[in-house]
């Protein structure tokens, strides 16, 4: 199955549209793990930026004209509180496992 096919054909008309906008754009992935990140790199070319969710740290990073390709979802989802990384953490914590040394 194609998921999210109908979200790549209408930001690749936003993205069209953006080619008038004096600050470079920046094309961010979001949660891509399959083989949907080649359709996606199709349409709008290789990723500036790869976020593994979409969270307030993801969000942060966007600024205004830049291009967010969801991989699943819908185009105005709303970020986590939270990272991914952070969730991990609280989990391993409360498994008694330390947190990895970054």
């Amino acid at each position: 199955m194609h998921h999210g096919l109908h979200h790549f054909q209408w930001l690749e008309i936003i993205a069209r549209q953006a080619h008038h906008w004096a600050m470079p754009r920046l094309v961010h992935f979001v949660g891509f793990r399959d083989d949907r990140y080649w359709n996606a790199v199709r349409v709008f070319g290789p990723p500036d930026m790869i976020h593994t969710a979409w969270d307030r740290y993801a969000a942060d990073d966007v600024a205004p004209g830049d291009c967010v390709v969801f991989a699943t979802g819908e185009w105005n989802q709303e970020p986590r509180s939270f990272t991914v990384e952070a969730a991990r953490s609280r989990k391993d914590g409360a498994a008694g496992r330390p947190a990895p040394n970054l």
